[in-house]
């Protein structure tokens, strides 16, 4: 009678090991899908508009008020060179004008006397020609002496140098005391109103890419809260450069980006589509550091099939080797599932990629 019991139990057993039930066990059927062929470009970020500023004046810089790193605003005053001289020549030019003035006011007084006088015949015409010539003379010198002021005193604003935008210092090329020569560069600034991501491609694949296509960019930076964004072709010269045989490169960024310049990064460009074998991501697992899925045959029982899987797209994963088309396998597989088991409740589903793939 134990005997009998024990074999009913050991046949319960057995019926529950080669029969596995699982109310959906989702399965899928390994398809082939175009899949975009990718080429990564590593690239940087770089400020869309730079600004090196200079001196129109010679001087000594008497005040250098910014450091690398600094943000500026529109306006701000960045450093200052000896106004010295320029004020002793402001003064100077304004006695000329006094002088002058006073000079036009004599000359006046001559010509009207001598107009007086000339009416009654007391004054040669001679004598009065040559009063109004006199008077011409000092009212042009005193016209070249205020013409002289203004360009004296529009000398001041490249002498107290003001940021002309929103900006960042990312080089200074100066220290207080240094003579500014006319034209050499003392700082460098980055305007922060747009930003592109420069890189680039081989020649051969410029002809895929266009002016305004939308590309994934993905950035390796720890305090980016999502290291893929997107970027907007604005620029490809097609000029390739004669050692690496690639074009440069640029696309827009959105300017809200909370992100350096200078900053590394990959553009994924889109030059081909390929027709891959693919399988969700949740079907591979691991088995004693073996990485493969579990494969359902014709009737209905799962074995354990290794597979080399490549890259990544979405929710799916590339197929190399170790399925074919048509093959079933099953998505986010039970630990207790084991080879031999029979399923006994199936959910089938096609494979499709996310729609924000397609």
């Amino acid at each position: 009678m134990q005997r009998l019991v024990f074999s009913i139990h050991l046949f319960v057993l057995m019926s529950c090991l080669a029969s596995f039930s699982q109310a959906e066990t989702e399965i899928v059927m390994v398809e082939e899908q175009l899949i975009p062929k990718v080429y990564s470009a590593p690239g940087y970020t770089a400020a869309l508009n730079k600004i090196e500023i200079s001196s129109k004046q010679t001087g000594y810089i008497t005040q250098l008020l910014v450091e690398a790193g600094d943000i500026v605003e529109k306006g701000q005053l960045l450093l200052v060179i000896d106004e010295t001289a320029n004020k002793q020549s402001i003064e100077q030019v304004k006695k000329e004008i006094e002088i002058a003035q006073v000079t036009v006011t004599d000359a006046k007084k001559d010509v009207n006397n001598f107009e007086q006088l000339r009416k009654v015949q007391s004054v040669s015409e001679e004598k009065l020609r040559k009063a109004r010539l006199l008077l011409a003379r000092s009212q042009s010198t005193l016209l070249q002496a205020k013409a002289k002021l203004i360009e004296t005193k529009s000398a001041m604003p490249y002498l107290r140098i003001k940021s002309p935008e929103k900006a960042l210092v990312v080089k200074r090329l100066a220290d207080t005391g240094d003579l500014a020569l006319s034209g050499s560069p003392l700082l460098h600034l980055e305007v922060l109103d747009s930003f592109v991501f420069e890189t680039t491609i081989p020649a051969q694949w410029i002809k895929k890419i266009t002016n305004e296509q939308s590309v994934n960019i993905k950035f390796n930076y720890i305090d980016f809260p999502n290291s893929m964004t997107t970027g907007t072709i604005t620029q490809i010269i097609r000029s390739a450069d004669p050692i690496t045989q690639k074009c440069t490169v640029k696309l827009e960024l959105d300017s809200s980006l909370n992100i350096p310049t200078g900053l590394f990064g990959q553009a994924q460009f889109i030059i081909d589509n390929e027709l891959l074998l693919t399988i969700p991501e949740k079907a591979l697992i691991k088995k004693v550091g073996i990485t493969g899925v579990f494969r359902m045959d014709e009737e209905k029982q799962v074995w354990f099939t290794p597979v080399r899987y490549g890259r990544k797209y979405c929710n799916q994963r590339v197929i190399l080797s170790g399925l074919k088309a048509q093959d079933k396998v099953i998505v986010s597989p039970s630990e207790s599932l084991r080879d031999g088991l029979k399923l006994t409740h199936v959910k089938k589903n096609r494979m499709v990629l996310n729609k924000a793939c397609k």
